[in-house]
């Protein structure tokens, strides 16, 4: 069984030392690109913009990165702060795809 690379309140990286919210960052959205151009390599659909599953996959990068600084409690809030815009135009453009 491997340990896990939470100790108290921070994460720490292979070489222990604390992950950034910038690292956070930069891997959930690689993680979330990684994600797509699977989808898009398995089913053939293109991982653009206008896809419904693009755009909650945004929604969920947004929402981690935004509560993992503090800056909104809810989905409501986020959409706002990242996109201007309220929380059912954003659940329209994920379900409307």
């Amino acid at each position: 069984m491997s340990s896990s690379p939470r100790t108290g309140d921070a994460f720490v990286g292979r070489d222990s030392e604390k992950v950034t919210l910038g690292r956070v960052n930069g891997v959930i959205n690689g993680v979330a690109n990684d994600i797509m151009d699977h989808l898009t390599e398995r089913t053939g659909f293109a991982s653009d913009l206008d896809s419904g599953v693009t755009d909650a996959l945004n929604l969920m990068v947004n929402a981690t990165l935004y509560r993992l600084a503090n800056t909104a409690d809810s989905l409501a809030e986020v959409a706002v702060l990242a996109y201007g815009e309220p929380l059912e135009t954003i659940l329209d453009w994920i379900g409307g795809a």
